[in-house]
């Protein structure tokens, strides 16, 4: 389990927690079927650069995001990312539909 959260005083944290408790904070960390191809991809781009902006930081998601999904996507499987920035107050005539 992947849990994110922001602390007033450090900022946005990121900690991995493993089925028999362990738990430990990451800079940038993944979970499932190619977890290690990401994480080493997250690792190399973590080391060259660590003060990354906003949309830095989402480039480099998706980019592990696209490296991961490459060799599993079907020719004609299109793929959609949704990127939620900041909302402050969610009206309740939006709704949000994934179509696969």
């Amino acid at each position: 389990m992947i849990m994110i959260g922001v602390d007033d005083e450090l900022g946005p944290q990121v900690y991995k927690a493993d089925p028999a408790g362990y738990y430990c904070g990451y800079k940038a960390t993944a979970a499932g079927v190619k977890q290690t191809e990401a994480s080493n991809y997250l690792e190399k781009r973590i080391k060259k650069k660590q003060d990354y902006d906003e949309d830095e930081t989402i480039e480099v998601l998706l980019s592990a995001l696209l490296l991961c999904l490459r060799c599993q996507q079907q020719a004609v499987e299109p793929l959609c990312f949704l990127v939620v920035r900041q909302v402050s107050v969610w009206p309740s005539s939006v709704r949000l539909s994934f179509v696969h």
